[in-house]
């Protein structure tokens, strides 16, 4: 029988080895256990999760407790002192002796008995005393101290947002950090355009069949939603994009209905405005140069498929209506749409691309105009892209292993709309990821600007004259973003581009504030928008628009 603490203290202390924090080990692990029941593979996930995720503070509470300081104490009771403080403070359904009672069984398995006595008094004392740990003074050194232990973030980070936010403002960012959060996906619209909308839009006019197109889509949404909930996921409706779906209480997304046959792909909702911004059309080439798992890619060539659909529907409409159109009304293409095969690859476009091709044999969609060429990388990252591809059924994705720092002379002059959303410190996904706030430094920040700007010099000519650039990054952070859209500006023939149209209505009515809407609108105007972590309920992102003006020279 697995003992799950055990299977928690050993992924602790694998974190712990070298101070480097690997995000794949709780995945590998729990896909490792994931015969055990769907309440022990749960609390191993939030305890690995949530002592990582608290460890500045957890440490900082048994300094006050502990004669033996965290840093000098043997690894392995390090790292179960750790855990079980976090059930202690942060778990009320563990009962505080059970937390005290297991971690001295542990110490004792792993051969620490003359250590029993030491783990059983400091938990024991820090139990009996949660409500009088004290924390650092709040008015000190300007709250920086406080900050970083009350809410376990690096002091320089809480310095940089410090200065830039206020203390109310940062407060809310660190705390939204710290709360749990729902898994996100995106309806996959490409499969709500049914043989009976179309037939329906042929007896409508104009307006109508639009409707209509609507009420598919939100059929679809519902349809999907009532299907989660009846396998037990608590579902909420997103408050920004009518196609977003908020899960909770979900085990393995793949098992979930709907994933297998393409029905949603995960992707928050500050990602999706990625494309709401780009607003790809008919015909349009996207170039998405840093792309993997294909969140954006997918949903640029969904847009552009379902886009594509409606046209087609309207031009099926206008020959019923004239009478021009007779017998059997097929879907929109009157062909079988071909999915890209993840395992095949074609002859590369240049010197160190290579092109993943659509699986021989199917059929396409001939009357498709728009694509979107996903390049990543590694073989492994356009694994990722493929395999999502395939799944959401979307056959206009051209997956290509290509390193965005080399520019590619074959893509100049290519491209409707570049996604250029590109590697970065990753400080605005934190909530998600909290290994990013123990591996990231200052001295990265100022590394990973480099590497942007060199992918950027690289790639800005894949731009058509008057095309667009979407340049985007899930960090909060001003020389990485609204420096960086400054400097392309200034050193490239890019003119940004007012988005106020293009933000879903709840971003810049009040939904979520009239400060975060009047600052929202103003940064809009020129051309990007910095969400905040929390503010509308998303990830920190920044999205910005820029028009290519002329050809350089």
């Amino acid at each position: 029988m697995v003992n799950i603490r055990e299977v928690v203290l050993s992924i602790l202390m694998e974190y712990d080895k070298g101070g480097v924090f690997k995000p794949s080990l709780l995945k590998d692990s729990l896909e490792k256990y994931d015969y055990l029941d769907v309440r022990d593979k749960a609390f191993i996930k939030r305890v690995v999760e949530g002592t990582m995720e608290r460890q500045i503070q957890i440490d900082y509470i048994l300094d006050q407790f502990s004669k033996t300081p965290v840093k000098k104490m043997q690894p392995l009771i390090r790292s179960l002192m750790r855990m079980s403080v976090y059930q202690i403070l942060f778990m009320d359904a563990v009962p505080n002796s059970a937390a005290c009672n297991e971690a001295v069984k542990l110490a004792e398995r792993h051969s620490f008995t003359g250590l029993k006595g030491f783990v059983n008094g400091v938990l024991r004392n820090i139990s009996r005393n949660r409500d009088k740990i004290k924390y650092p003074d709040e008015s000190a050194n300007g709250g920086l101290d406080y900050l970083s232990v009350y809410y376990s973030m690096p002091k320089w980070i809480c310095s940089m947002w410090l200065d830039r936010f206020g203390m109310e403002k940062t407060k809310e960012m660190l705390e939204f950090f710290l709360k749990p959060r729902p898994t996100t996906i995106r309806v996959n619209m490409s499969k709500a355009m049914s043989i009976a909308t179309i037939e329906d839009a042929g007896n409508s006019t104009e307006t109508d069949h639009e409707t209509a197109i609507d009420n598919a889509e939100a059929d679809r949404v519902a349809a999907l939603a009532k299907e989660l909930e009846a396998a037990g996921t608590v579902v909420n409706k997103s408050p920004i994009l009518p196609y977003a779906l908020e899960l909770e209480k979900t085990d393995n997304i793949r098992f979930l209905p709907g994933f297998e046959e393409g029905l949603f792909a995960v992707q928050d909702v500050s990602s999706m405005l990625v494309t709401e911004v780009a607003g790809p059309k008919p015909g349009d080439t996207v170039i998405d140069i840093c792309s993997a798992p294909g969140g954006k890619a997918t949903h640029a060539a969904e847009r552009v498929m379902t886009q594509v659909a409606e046209n087609e529907i309207s031009s099926v409409a206008a020959d019923v209506n004239t009478g021009a159109a007779d017998g059997d009304i097929s879907d929109s293409s009157g062909t079988t749409a071909a999915a890209t095969n993840p395992g095949t690859t074609a002859a590369a476009t240049d010197p160190g691309t290579t092109a993943v091709a659509t699986t021989p044999g199917t059929t396409t969609a001939t009357t498709t105009p728009g694509r979107v060429i996903a390049r990543d990388l590694s073989e492994r990252k356009c694994a990722l892209i493929s395999e999502n591809a395939y799944r959401l059924g979307l056959d206009n994705i051209e997956v290509q292993v290509h390193d965005a720092r080399l520019s590619d002379y074959t893509m100049r002059d290519k491209a409707d709309i570049l996604y250029m959303d590109l590697p970065c410190s990753g400080l605005g996904i934190i909530g998600r990821k909290s290994d990013i706030k123990y591996n990231t430094s200052e001295k990265s920040l100022k590394e990973v600007s480099k590497l942007q700007w060199e992918i950027i010099k690289a790639a800005w000519d894949y731009v058509k004259e008057g095309g667009y650039l979407i340049y985007s990054t899930c960090t909060v952070n001003s020389a990485e973003n609204e420096d960086m859209l400054k400097r392309i500006t200034e050193e490239m023939p890019f003119e940004t581009v007012d988005i106020t149209d293009s933000l879903p209505a709840p971003l810049v009515d009040g939904t979520f504030g009239e400060a975060s809407a009047e600052r929202l609108k103003a940064e809009a105007k020129e051309g990007y928008i910095q969400l905040l972590p929390g503010e509308c309920g998303t990830d920190g992102f920044f999205i910005s628009k820029l028009r290519r003006t002329a050809a350089e020279g």
